[in-house]
């Protein structure tokens, strides 16, 4: 009975270890898109956008030559001025973001700025005017992190749950395997 136990409790370590990793390597991935390059807006100017329902994430990015070396939080945002609206609308508010994130990927540095609610799938119209030192200064919108960054942290538990409960089970294994019996007298 002893060794059954031990079998489906390394079963279920190994089971947990590779739906942890799977996550772990589905939520690390899941990074790479965090701006949605197709939203992609000169300082100044418009363009029009496919927006699914949800929260957007409003950035301001330059090219990555233009931050301090390992510093993209470095990232200057000059004064801009950013509007979200389907045709004949008014512009959807926008907040202020509420915390410090910068990006670089694909050349390009990124600091949030705003967050923006968008109330229904459509085709909005991006609009930022203002100006900037920069010679290719930028606004995109990109998606929240929280829910990514959440099933990073349940993957990797889980595959170290996993690995901690095959270590377990094998040690217990090892432990039965080489205990010697008792005589009896």
């Amino acid at each position: 009975m002893r060794y059954g136990l031990l079998t489906l409790g390394a079963l279920v370590a190994i089971v947990l270890t590779v739906v942890g990793v799977t996550r772990t390597v589905d939520a690390v991935r899941s990074f790479s898109d965090v701006r949605v390059g197709d939203t992609r807006t000169p300082i100044p100017g418009e363009r029009e956008v496919d927006l699914d329902e949800g929260k957007y994430v409003v950035f301001y990015e330059v090219p990555d030559e233009e931050v301090s070396e390992g510093d993209v939080g470095s990232v200057y945002e000059p004064p801009l001025d950013v509007r979200v609206r389907l045709p004949d609308a008014r512009p959807l508010d926008l907040d202020d973001y509420s915390g410090d994130f910068n990006v670089s990927t694909g050349g390009r540095a990124a600091q949030a700025i705003a967050t923006v609610q968008v109330p229904e799938d459509g085709r909005y119209t991006l609009t930022v005017s203002g100006s900037a030192d920069s010679p290719s200064p930028a606004v995109v919108l990109g998606k929240p992190i929280t829910r990514r960054a959440l099933r990073l942290i349940v993957g990797i538990a889980g595959s170290l749950a996993g690995l901690a409960l095959l270590a377990l089970a094998s040690a217990l294994a090892i432990g039965l395997a080489v205990r010697k019996p008792r005589s009896r007298s």
